[in-house]
């Protein structure tokens, strides 16, 4: 398989389609499961596909800011200013994860991101879901209005916790190379430390026409290819997410 900035070479025997289903059930293949993963591949290409593009947008874009000198992008691998913002998601990005960490060599994050969630659950509490609920209702984050002021007061009580992702250790992304287009697109310029609340700052942002475009048909791809899977396209927290695909996979007990 294929995931932007890394390529797998993955061996893996599939079933065949008359044989019976390795569920189990004692039907064929062709009639149970099939299906339904031929739908999670479909999801999984259409992720790659989209975060393939905004990668590639910013292999051009990100050395040019700083071509001149003037600027410096301040994001790069190993920081995580960010990592106790809502990292948001969507089930297709969410199926790349899951894939990645059921290889068996990235076993050892898979097993610290699960005994993490509890925890992060815990300490997110009850925002993490009025977020996810505020930007289905607007398709995205709220733009103005009550609830862009309702969305901003709890994104920043949220950041306050400093309630990590599960996926952050010691400071290090576990799962940099397949995170997710928030990750991958949002990039801050000079310095991170306006990144953390109450620093008496606001993070610069580095944008261009070119990458809003890239992001915003991702995102409308990645929406229709979670539909498609018999789910509402809805966004959710990074590691609620990850946590329902790797059970639709059949990566986890559920």
């Amino acid at each position: 398989m294929t995931i932007p900035g890394r390529t797998v070479t993955r061996v893996e025997i599939k079933p065949d389609r008359k044989a019976p289903c390795p569920c189990g059930s004692g039907r064929r293949y062709k009639s149970c499961c099939y299906a339904r993963h031929r739908a999670l591949e479909n999801a999984r290409g259409v992720a790659r596909a989209g975060l393939g593009a905004i990668d590639e947008v910013l292999r051009v874009f990100l050395p040019l800011i700083e071509s001149r000198g003037e600027h410096k992008i301040a994001c790069h691998e190993g920081c995580n200013a960010c990592c106790a913002n809502f990292v948001r998601c969507s089930l297709p990005e969410a199926l790349v994860v899951a894939e990645w960490l059921a290889e068996p060599e990235h076993a050892a994050v898979r097993s610290r991101f699960e005994a993490a969630l509890p925890g992060w659950r815990a300490a997110a509490g009850a925002d993490a879901a009025v977020i996810e609920d505020l930007l289905a209702r607007h398709g995205g984050t709220p733009t103005e209005g009550p609830e862009w002021e309702d969305y901003s007061r709890i994104g920043l009580d949220y950041t306050r916790k400093r309630n990590l992702c599960p996926f952050n250790r010691d400071g290090r992304c576990e799962i940099y190379e397949v995170r997710p287009t928030i990750c991958r697109a949002v990039h801050v310029v000079e310095t991170e430390a306006y990144c953390t609340p109450d620093r008496g700052g606001v993070p610069k942002v580095a944008s261009h026409p070119r990458l809003v475009e890239a992001v915003q048909q991702a995102t409308a791809a990645f929406a229709h290819g979670a539909r498609s899977l018999g789910t509402d396209g809805r966004e959710r927290a990074l590691p609620e997410a990850v946590a329902t695909a790797l059970a639709l996979s059949g990566y986890s007990p559920g």
